[in-house]
């Protein structure tokens, strides 16, 4: 039984019935990633087949949905009337789009990001979102979020449907809390669960404060293991406290060890965790006390206790 045949039977809550409705239902709601995530499940000549029938306005959005391996397969399988006309939209111009002053001393960042941001304007307005991915992929993440806030929302959403479910994560890292929070709920449940377990706890942290309580809910009981159990912890200091904001490899210290012992211990270590300014205090329960700033430590007589250095919050 082929994947189509698995999908067939109407469901209990009125979803299609076949893998070729569900792209259809897809396209109409506009949920790109899902189009992409269930193209590869049919055959090419079902691709092709569906694409015959679709309005010439459907069968653009799903031939842009459908990759650079899969295309020419679902070529061989077109009409003579229809191939011609999808060759054509395959043509892309993202190199000349990005790339037409490469070689050419730049003036400054701030034209080069107009120069990419003109580019993706170009491509929505055209309906290019082959075109659109592309250019997003080939960008660093915080590139991609920064591109993502200049836009207006409805083109936000459509270039955001392009980025790839395995670098939504990062980008989501670096937009602004109203915008990532706007963003990641306009992702299925499970590629929001997928983007987000690369993520550093400290990056997923904040995502899950500033969602929905329900759907922060659910990303935590996706994680697993020891990395959740340490978000769970995370999760329980108040948002703005020093045990909120601190880096989850942060060195844990005791209230009623002395300065001194402390830097002998620091010194052992061959290295500090990355934007380390600060050491968390913990009671023998491991539980958080208040937090150690380091400039406290260095300035600090070598026999006074970290109790009398720390602050809590």
């Amino acid at each position: 039984m082929n994947d189509e045949a698995r999908s067939a039977g109407a469901s209990a809550d009125g979803q299609p019935r076949s893998l070729s409705d569900q792209i259809v239902k897809a396209l109409a709601e506009g949920r790109n990633k899902r189009v992409r995530k269930l193209v590869p499940r049919m055959h090419p000549a079902k691709i092709a087949a569906l694409l015959e029938r679709l309005s010439p306005a459907q069968r653009l959005a799903l031939w842009q949905q459908i990759g650079d391996p899969l295309e020419q397969r679902v070529l061989g399988h077109l009409s003579a009337e229809l191939r011609p006309t999808l060759m054509r939209e395959t043509g892309d111009d993202t190199e000349h789009a990005v790339d037409e002053d490469a070689g050419k001393p730049s003036t400054a960042e701030q034209a080069g990001t107009r120069s990419e941001l003109q580019a993706l304007m170009d491509a929505l307005d055209a309906g290019k979102l082959k075109r659109v991915g592309k250019l997003l992929h080939r960008m660093h993440p915080a590139k991609v979020a920064g591109l993502l806030e200049a836009l207006p929302p409805t083109a936000r959403s459509q270039a955001w449907s392009m980025v790839e479910t395995e670098r939504a994560g990062r980008v989501l890292s670096f937009l602004h809390d109203e915008i990532s929070t706007a963003l990641a709920q306009e992702l299925d449940l499970d590629d929001l669960i997928a983007a987000v377990q690369p993520l550093e706890l400290d990056d997923l942290v904040d995502l899950i404060q500033a969602l929905p309580a329900e759907l922060g809910s659910r990303l935590v009981l996706a994680t697993t293991g020891a990395r959740r159990e340490q978000l769970e912890s995370m999760l329980s200091y108040p948002e703005e406290s020093a045990g909120g904001l601190m880096n989850a490899d942060a060195i844990e210290v005791r209230a009623e060890v002395k300065a001194g012992t402390v830097l002998r211990y620091l010194r052992l270590l061959e290295s500090l965790p990355p934007q380390t300014d600060m050491l968390m205090v913990v009671d023998r329960k491991g539980q958080y006390q208040g937090a150690l700033r380091l400039s406290a430590l260095v300035t600090a007589s070598l026999d006074t206790p970290v109790a009398e250095l720390m602050h809590t919050e």
